[in-house]
């Protein structure tokens, strides 16, 4: 039986790149059987090809994540390097109110908050690991519709490249806590 347009359309929406797509946590976890039901109607090969490319994608959002992360440290290392400086120079500072006040003006005119790009970061970096945790929901999901349809099919040859893969996601994997990883029950 082929699946409704509307499924088909959530499968193809949920491929797309987990970052960047109106796709939410829940519509994954709420939406699992519409995305097998539109994924039945792809061929084996268009399935493989979906998996490397939200693989991929996975890869992608890793690497936001890592480059987010060293943006956040640099930004906490940052406003410390000033609150030591600070506190070691108050009463030489205060002696130079004027000239602080000028720095503190042209930094503010710049749109530069250190608080408010900490707080920023540490956003960016969160909805990441939302991203990050999508990406992972759907891999795993595309895994067993394949698993199961092999099964089914007698076709191993063309998923043990994917079990292969799946276990080298990227070099990135190491830096992020493994308690992202989604299991079906």
């Amino acid at each position: 039986m082929a699946p409704q347009p509307l499924e088909l359309c959530f499968a193809m929406k949920c491929l797309g790149c987990s970052s960047s797509t109106d796709v939410g946590f829940e519509d994954i976890v709420e939406g699992k059987k519409k995305f097998k039901c539109g994924l039945s109607s792809l061929s084996d090969i268009v399935i493989c090809k979906a998996y490397f490319a939200k693989l991929a994608s996975k890869n992608s959002i890793l690497t936001c994540l890592y480059l987010t992360e060293t943006e956040v440290d640099a930004l906490e290392k940052q406003a410390d390097f000033l609150h030591v400086i600070q506190a070691e120079d108050r009463e030489e500072l205060s002696t130079s109110n004027q000239e602080l006040d000028s720095i503190k003006e042209v930094l503010i005119n710049c749109g530069l908050n250190p608080q408010e790009h900490v707080v920023y970061k540490h956003a960016v970096y969160a909805d990441g690991l939302i991203a990050l945790t999508i990406a992972d929901m759907q891999l795993h999901q595309i895994n067993v519709s394949c698993n199961s349809w092999a099964m089914s099919r007698n076709v191993s040859g063309q998923l043990s490249v994917i079990s292969g893969d799946e276990e080298s996601v990227s070099g990135l994997d190491r830096y992020f806590s493994n308690d992202l990883v989604y299991e079906d029950n």
